[in-house]
């Protein structure tokens, strides 16, 4: 595994559904090809009407009701715009996850044997190392 810097990381998510959701104090979610998307900071997820919600995987957890509905959700976009985490799903729905000042908010590995991994960092730098599996 290379341990590089990129400003837009491969997400290999596009066409693959949410097959698991995980809550403690972050939020995972497990795609069908096995990537996995870690949540460990404030988030929104807007929906199709525009309304738009602001999580904090430690807080609320009346709020997640947003993110509960994205199981079985087909990933229709993603990618990463000046470290802030971008999906979009079959349902209409738009996940944005952006960099904390603080800590580590959010965090992506690739579904490779030596898989890629991307982490926004605090103040929002990404740590990216790309797999050398050829998938």
């Amino acid at each position: 595994m290379t341990r590089n810097t990129a400003a837009d990381p491969h997400l290999q998510l596009v066409g693959t559904h949410v097959a698991f959701i995980g809550v403690d104090f972050q939020i995972t979610l497990r795609f069908s090809n096995n990537c996995v998307v870690r949540l460990e900071s404030v988030f929104s997820i807007s929906i199709i009407t525009g309304i738009q919600t602001i999580i904090d995987p430690d807080g609320d957890k009346a709020r997640f009701v947003p993110v509960l509905q994205l199981h079985g959700e087909t990933v229709e976009a993603a990618h990463v715009d000046d470290s802030v985490l971008v999906l979009k799903f079959s349902n209409g729905s738009v996940l944005e996850a952006g960099p904390n000042q603080d800590y580590e908010s959010w965090s992506y590995t690739g579904p490779e044997s030596t898989p890629t991994r991307v982490i926004a960092m605090p103040g929002g730098e990404l740590a990216v190392w790309l797999s050398d599996d050829d998938v």
